[in-house]
C-alpha cells in the first residue's frame, strides 16, 4: 500500500509517499526518514492515527517535530507515487530578494552549503515546489524557487543522523546575482571567458573543460577550481544557467563552509 502524508507546518502544507505494508509501519518510515522531520514516533498504542469520519482510508495525526512546532496531519491510502512534492505557503510574505554574491565552495549570500532544509527555508522563504528524489541508494531533494531563478539540491548525509544538507545550487538569468564582483546575467560565453582570465591563475584555466551537448542545444563550461558549471544556448552563446556546489577534499570529504 501507498501512503500520502499531506501536512501543515508553520504556515505551510506539503506532501510526502511512502510505500509500506500497514499503517503503523509507514509512521515509523515516516518518523524515521521524512524530509520534514516530524520528530520521535509516539507510542501508537497511546496515541494512534485517528480515522476521518465519511471518508475510507483517511486518517488524521497532529504532533510536535524535535524543535516542538505543532503539525497536523492527514494520512491518505493512496494507488500512486507522484514523482512531485509541492510545499504551497499560506501566511507567506514574499522576501524582498535583491542581487547576491555567488561564493563559490561556500554557498550564495547568507545561504551556505551544509544547511538544512528548514536552514534554506528561513533564508529564502517558504518552499513552494519540491522533487523528492529515491534511487535505492541515496535520497536527495530538489527545491525549486521558480520566481527568481534559484533551485536549491539536498543529499541525505548518514554522517549526520540522515539530515538533508545543501550540496548545491542552480541560478538562471531569472535570478540577480553578482559573480566575482560583477552581474552574471547576462553575459556571452567570451565574456565569462575573459571574466575567468581575469580572477584565476593559469593553472586553474587549464582545467577548465568544454562540452557541446547537441540534444540539449546547449555548451557547457566546467571550471574544476571554482566548483561550477557554466551552460551557454548554442545558437546564441548566451549563458543561461549556473550551477555550483560545496568543494571536496583528496579524500572526497565535504569542505562544509564556516558560518561568518
Amino acid at each position: 500500500m501507498n501512503y500520502t502524508f499531506i501536512c501543515e507546518k508553520q504556515g505551510s502544507t506539503f506532501s510526502e509517499q511512502f510505500r509500506a505494508s500497514s499503517l503503523r509501519e509507514v509512521m515509523m518510515l515516516w518518523h524515521e526518514e521524512s524530509a520534514s522531520r516530524p520528530g520521535p514516533l509516539p507510542d501508537l498504542d497511546l496515541a494512534p492515527p485517528v480515522p476521518v469520519n465519511g471518508l475510507r482510508n483517511v486518517w488524521g495525526y497532529a504532533g510536535t517535530d524535535s524543535e516542538e512546532q505543532l503539525y497536523l496531519c492527514h494520512i491518505v491510502a493512496t494507488s500512486e507515487i507522484p514523482e512531485t512534492v509541492h510545499r504551497t505557503p499560506m501566511l507567506a510574505v514574499e522576501p524582498d530578494f535583491q542581487s547576491v554574491e555567488i561564493v563559490p565552495g561556500r554557498g550564495f549570500g547568507p545561504l551556505l552549503f551544509g544547511m538544512t532544509i528548514d536552514e534554506a527555508e528561513a533564508t529564502l522563504g517558504s518552499i513552494v515546489d519540491s522533487t523528492l528524489h529515491d534511487d535505492g541508494i541515496e535520497r536527495s531533494l530538489h527545491v525549486a524557487y521558480e520566481d527568481v531563478g534559484i533551485h536549491l539540491f539536498f543529499y541525505e548525509e548518514e554522517d549526520y543522523d540522515g539530515e538533508f544538507l545543501l550540496h548545491s545550487i542552480e541560478v538562471d538569468e531569472d535570478c540577480p546575482c553578482d559573480l566575482l564582483g560583477g552581474p552574471l546575467f547576462p553575459k556571452t560565453r567570451d565574456e565569462v571567458s575573459d571574466l575567468l582570465h581575469q580572477h584565476l591563475a593559469q593553472e586553474d584555466l587549464d582545467n577548465v573543460e568544454e562540452e557541446t551537448d547537441e540534444d540539449a542545444q546547449e555548451i557547457r563550461l566546467d571550471v574544476f577550481a571554482l566548483g561550477m558549471t557554466f551552460y551557454f544556448d548554442l545558437s546564441s552563446d548566451e549563458l543561461t544557467q549556473v550551477e555550483w556546489g560545496v568543494l571536496f577534499d583528496d579524500d572526497d570529504q565535504a569542505l562544509w563552509p564556516e558560518p561568518a
